[in-house]
């Protein structure tokens, strides 16, 4: 099936990948919901106009796939150099990291989530006082409960990314 893609500038893109068929219920639900995601993700863009593309499929598993916005894919990228048993899970919205190794309790690290421009790094429940000189970590009020940092520029991924080491190495320690 054909892959539509949406780009609304250099760092935002949106790709549906729609089924054969639908009943027309169907096609109306999940088209009104793509219409609502595209019309919130026009918000985050610089663009007013966004570029349709209409290429094949790549074969992924997901219907949606959200594009990662730079800061995520360069963070996504030393996260996988840096932290090597954990393997990432892309979903609708954010992609995670997960601890491959055996462990007991919750083996995610770390949630990506980009929104429009910056990238909120979501961590694993730890306290991260020893290593978050800058106080930038945030306890309370996010998703899940757990602790997060906001991202906005080049400049503050190298912090963020010793945040997500220090929670890959609490695994990786056993705790």
């Amino acid at each position: 099936m054909n892959r539509i893609t949406i780009t609304f500038d250099n760092n935002l893109q949106y790709t549906i990948e729609p089924m054969e068929t639908y009943t027309p219920k169907e096609f109306m639900s999940t088209f009104e919901n793509h219409i609502t995601k595209v019309r919130k993700l026009m918000s985050f863009s610089e663009e007013s106009e966004a570029i349709v593309d209409t290429s094949l499929g790549s074969g992924e598993t997901t219907d949606v796939i959200l594009l990662k916005n730079p800061l995520l894919l360069k963070i996504s990228k030393m996260i996988n150099e840096n932290c090597i048993n954990t393997k990432i899970k892309d979903s609708k919205t954010m992609c995670s990291f997960k601890y491959t190794k055996p462990f007991k309790g919750a083996k995610s690290i770390a949630w990506l989530a980009p929104s429009g421009h910056k990238l909120f790094v979501y961590l694993r429940k730890i306290d991260y006082s020893k290593i978050d000189s800058g106080n930038k970590v945030i306890y309370k009020g996010g998703f899940g409960g757990f602790p997060y940092i906001k991202i906005q520029n080049d400049d503050e991924i190298g912090y963020a990314l010793n945040l997500v080491k220090y929670a890959y190495n609490s695994m990786e320690e056993g705790r």
